[in-house]
């Protein structure tokens, strides 16, 4: 899959357009969704400015979206739902289409770690 099949396929899913430049929260956590699965995903080797340059941001508006869209799917649940049925379909599309996927397991660790820190601090606040 090249990186201009995962914007479409991406727009095409959630219905929007991952280009407008917009503060709405709908569209930029697509948007990150977009930004982290070409980064960690696509299985030619990007830039940050690479995948900026796809939809029309720059390379440090895809660094904080990779960083903070686990946040979002921490915090919102029903994005979370959303973005794993997504994956289930990305990667049946992926597979159809004979690509590999890249998985960099350090990042995925690292998020998992993430993740499970934020929940326990969440729970922390809750008591």
């Amino acid at each position: 899959m090249t990186l201009e099949q995962l914007k479409q396929f991406t727009q095409d899913y959630f219905d929007v357009d991952i280009t407008e430049k917009t503060r709405k929260v709908e569209i930029i956590k697509i948007r990150y969704l977009f930004y982290y699965y070409a980064y960690n995903y696509i299985p030619e080797y990007l830039t940050y400015q690479a995948i900026g340059n796809a939809v029309g941001f720059n390379h440090a508006t895809v660094i904080h979206g990779i960083k903070e869209f686990p946040n979002f799917m921490l915090l919102d649940t029903k994005f979370k739902n959303e973005v794993n049925h997504f994956e289930k379909v990305l990667f049946k599309f992926m597979d159809n289409k004979k690509d590999k996927v890249k998985v960099n397991i350090n990042k995925v660790d690292f998020i998992k770690r993430r993740i499970n820190f934020y929940e326990q601090q969440l729970k922390q606040l809750q008591q």
